[in-house]
């Protein structure tokens, strides 16, 4: 209400609220899709009441450098912000958003709806959404966004059934409406609901036509309603009605002059509102000669008949129609072959407007009518065209599975024979688009499809360069890292660039080596920024999608020889949106191939200025860029919970450009860094948890991921005292063997789940001290090695199998010397951290000395350290150990109690409930434990 007002300076107020909580580029989308809202963003001090422009539109073109998805990402993030912003500003009242018909309403207008109305930063908010239950059923995608938000604990529903008026009350409306009595009323109120029952439209409609057949009639003479039905024949007017609504608005619409039924039937066929210019040129179109004063006469006389309603607060004369059955009934009235040529007429009319006034609701139209009747046409070739322009529309409003829809119906439209040969620029943009758009939505086979096509037909290498890309993403999805290596070595071979085989040494890697530092001494930042796209930039991406299989089976020399190359073309020919990738891998090889830490870091300085310096690396380029950087290169200088919130960010931005991969890879990166760092568990990092959770499973990730988050999940919840056993995954949120049934037990998804559980449960048995379950976990891990792709998860699994082995030796396992050893490999690897840097390694390695050399001058320096580094889980772990060992010695019970106290506050501060529950059980002089009886402290938990 308030922002509807006219007064100047209230909408002067509310747009400078609102300029402080929304981004610049979201006011730009919004007023893509809510015209209307200029008259806030807008000029002020204009006429308020004027639209953005004349035909009240503003042209979306589809950006072909940008992701694909990232279109879609923006608009969650402007309405969003949008809706945030006008909550914001809604102080005592809440804003009120409503939305009719929803049983209409398609995936991503749902997906939409989702994110805003689950969207906890949002406050006060009402929505009310209305829609016909007998057209929802179980199956339908607003059953699913109603059962969502029935389990969102900040949402309140409501669900208000609107049922059909009782026959009392149909009683009682007949009385008011005839103005007569009950007993008079009762009668016509029978026949009617027995008809109609209780719907108010039918019983309207119903009336009109017993008035049209003079059934019900006006009585002159006395001047009151009357009908005919007499008690004995209650069946004569029932037999007047028609069994259909809508055989009762045609039935009235029957009795209308030619002129003013012509004119609905021709409102019916354009969009549910209409403006009275559109229907004139329609009209026109079709050779009936009227003018626009008679036509708003027309126009008036069906609005006083009840069949169309003025539109309110339009800049131009706009109808509708007064029900959506009303509609339905005028498109009826034609046969079907005199309906397929009006579609086709209407069609090519509302084209032609719509590309002269530029308006994307006719081309939509358009091509909707144009396509119903595509087989009817001889000439589809401009068909073709119109569902080629309004797919990118659609790709540009992020509406997917709609451009999908119109590019398979764009290419059968071509001519298999002749396409390629004649039309072939328009049929390469056709098939390009929709294998790229048959994959962003999920459809592999029909993107293998429009591939194949391509790469059958494409004349130059260059044009089948996204199909080839594509072809390779294909079989990405089956982790076949073999052919993975094969198809893409095979394509980037066609450019002419020379691969290192499977026999390059060492030679190889300095020889690249030396033509990139040449390259890189030659060209500053500056410049690199600054030069033109690469004429083949897809060749980049798909040389990084050879590096990442090279380097997840281990042939790293190869992998590093490739982003060598990559980044060396990027410097010669050209720039690439992926160079600040390759570069983040080229670090990452440095510090598994060379051990070169400052090199890394040097190389990761380098991508992140690009990023940062260059608006073309913004967007979905920053997303990735900073995920790589904070995962390999940040942790050789700084300690990994220093990335925590930059992780976060990156899962907001990769959402919001659509580029999931690299949005949850942040949210796995962000739980191992904080398990790994020991900073407390509070209740919000469960509901992070369940949040990705919901998130991987909204936007159909793969099962994998899901999977991860409900094994962090219930290691929370064991820990926190929410489960039958800590050391088992038999939860709520994870049960193990129901988790890796979901995969092939050779798969390699199989095997990384397993080995994830694995590590997890590992933690737990050392925390909880449970040595057989450390060694069937540590026996499961063995056969992963020490190695690693991502660092801190690497680091993280490192640190409890050297632990947990540690701990086996000590305790004289039978296979003691097997235990020492693996502990000892462990400490010589975190002694020489070149991959992981000194300060995230230096908790560990004093950790594990002091496993490895129990003493008490051992132990106080791995608890000094982890307590200045705040890892509150290692610190309770080296104060236990060593308290225990004191416990065993005659004189030691008073050292061995401090310690234990201070190990079950560490512990305590954690938030793992149940280890402090385990030591209360065990030791009574823990149950008055408090922080007065700690020792001195040397520094405060970063966090």
């Amino acid at each position: 209400h308030n922002l509807s007002k006219s007064d100047v300076q209230m909408l002067r107020d509310r747009r400078k609220e609102l300029e402080e909580t929304m981004e610049e580029d979201d006011f730009e989308l919004i007023l893509e899709f809510i015209p209307s809202l200029s008259r806030i963003f807008g000029n002020i001090d204009a006429d308020v009441e004027s639209s953005v422009s004349s035909n009240g539109t503003i042209s979306i073109a589809s950006n072909q450098g940008e992701n694909l998805g990232a279109k879609k990402g923006k608009i969650k993030h402007a309405f969003q912000s949008c809706l945030k912003s006008f909550c914001s500003i809604c102080e005592g009242y809440p804003l009120i958003l409503f939305i009719d018909d929803l049983q209409w309403a398609d995936l991503p207008s749902f997906e939409l709806l989702s994110a805003l109305l689950t969207d906890k930063t949002v406050k006060n908010l009402m929505f009310i959404g209305a829609y016909r239950s007998n057209e929802v059923g179980n199956d339908h995608l607003l059953t699913a966004l109603m059962t969502e938000l029935g389990k969102e604990e900040h949402i309140v529903v409501d669900q208000i059934q609107l049922s059909d008026l009782s026959q009392d009350d149909v009683c009682e409306f007949l009385k008011d409406t005839f103005n007569t009595s009950i007993e008079t009323t009762l009668p016509l109120t029978k026949a009617l609901y027995t008809k109609v029952l209780g719907n108010p439209f039918c019983i309207m409609q119903a009336i009109d036509q017993l008035v049209l057949k003079n059934a019900i009639y006006h009585d002159m003479i006395t001047f009151t309603w009357k009908w005919n039905l007499l008690n004995e024949n209650e069946d004569k007017l029932e037999n007047l009605l028609s069994d259909d609504v809508i055989e009762m608005v045609r039935f009235k619409m029957q009795h209308l002059p030619e002129i003013i039924r012509n004119t609905l039937i021709f409102a019916a066929f354009t969009r549910s509102t209409f403006d009275i210019e559109t229907l004139h040129y329609l009209l026109s179109s079709a050779g009936y000669i009227i003018s626009n004063k008679n036509l708003l006469r027309i126009l008036k006389d069906a609005m006083t008949m009840g069949l169309l309603l003025n539109v309110p607060g339009s800049n131009k004369r706009e109808y509708k129609f007064s029900h959506d059955r009303i509609q339905e009934a005028a498109t009826s009235f034609l046969s079907i072959k005199r309906s397929n040529k009006l579609r086709m007429q209407i069609g090519k009319a509302l084209e032609k407007r719509g590309l002269d006034i530029d308006e994307e609701w006719m081309l939509f139209i358009a091509v909707n009518h144009l396509n119903s009747v595509h087989s009817l046409l001889e000439d589809k070739l401009d068909l073709a065209r119109l569902n080629l322009l309004t797919a990118k529309i659609s790709i540009g409003k992020a509406s997917y599975d709609n451009a999908v829809v119109l590019l398979r119906t764009g290419v059968d439209c071509l001519d298999n024979e002749s396409c390629w040969k004649e039309h072939y620029d328009m049929t390469m943009e056709l098939f390009n688009l929709l294998l790229e758009m048959e994959f962003s939505t999920g459809n592999h086979q029909g993107c293998q499809v429009a591939v194949d096509a391509v790469l059958l037909n494409a004349k130059t290498l260059r044009e089948k360069e996204l199909a080839h890309y594509y072809s390779v993403e294909l079989i990405r999805q089956d982790r076949d890292e073999i052919v993975i290596i094969e198809k893409a070595s095979s394509i980037i071979l066609q450019y002419g660039i020379k691969l290192p085989n499977d026999d390059c040494n060492e030679s190889d890697l300095k020889k690249e080596e030396n033509l990139l530092k040449t390259i890189m001494k030659e060209r500053k930042l500056s410049e690199i920024v600054n030069m033109p796209f690469m004429e083949d930039s897809m060749l980049i991406a798909i040389m990084l999608q050879l590096w990442e299989s090279l380097f997840i089976t281990g042939k790293l020399i190869q992998s590093m020889i490739v982003t060598a190359i990559a980044i060396r073309l990027c410097s010669t020919k050209g720039l690439s949106k992926d160079l600040p990738a390759a570069i983040c891998y080229h670090a990452n090889c440095i510090l598994c191939v060379r051990e070169n830490r400052k090199e890394a870091i040097q190389f990761g300085k380098i991508a992140r200025d690009l990023v940062n310096k260059s608006p073309i690396f913004k967007g979905a380029q920053w997303v990735k860029c900073m995920c790589l950087s904070e995962g390999i290169t940040t942790p050789l200088h700084r300690p990994f919970k220093d990335s925590l919130n930059v992780y976060l960010e990156v899962y907001s931005e990769g959402l919001k450009y659509n580029d999931l991969d690299t949005a949850f890879k942040a949210s796995y990166l962000y739980l191992w860094t904080l398990f790994f760092s020991g900073i407390q568990m509070d209740v919000m990092l469960e509901s992070k948890t369940i949040l990705f959770e919901k998130d991987a499973s909204k936007l159909s990730r793969p099962p994998s991921i899901i999977v991860l988050f409900q094994i962090f999940r219930q290691t929370i919840l064991n820990l926190r005292c929410i489960s039958k056993d800590p050391l088992l995954f038999d939860g709520n949120a994870c049960i193990e063997e129901e988790a890796l049934s979901r995969f092939g037990t050779d798969s390699p998804i199989y095997k990384q789940t397993r080995r994830d559980i694995s590590v997890l449960r590992l933690m737990l048995a050392c925390i909880f001290g449970s040595l057989p379950t450390i060694r069937e976990m540590i026996n499961r891990l063995e056969e992963f090695g020490l190695g690693g792709i991502i660092p801190v998860r690497q680091h993280f699994r490192l640190v409890f199998m050297g632990l947990g082995a540690l701990m086996l030796a000590r305790n004289n396992d039978t296979d003691k010397n097997r235990y020492q050893k693996l502990g000892k490999d462990i400490i010589k690897h975190f002694r020489n951290p070149p991959r992981i840097g000194s300060v995230n390694s230096m908790p560990v390695y004093l950790c594990l000395l002091a496993e490895n050399n129990p003493s008490k001058k051992n132990y106080d320096k791995a608890i000094d350290v982890c307590k200045n580094a705040g890892m509150l889980h290692l610190k309770a772990m080296m104060n236990e150990h060593y308290g225990l060992l004191q416990l065993k010695k005659k004189r030691g019970s008073e050292i061995g109690e401090a310690y234990l106290t201070e190990a079950f506050l560490a512990y305590k501060d954690w938030g793992a409930v149940s280890k402090t529950r385990q030591l209360e059980r065990k030791y009574d002089f823990l149950k008055d434990s408090n922080r007065s009886e700690r020792r001195s402290s040397k520094c405060a938990l970063w966090w």
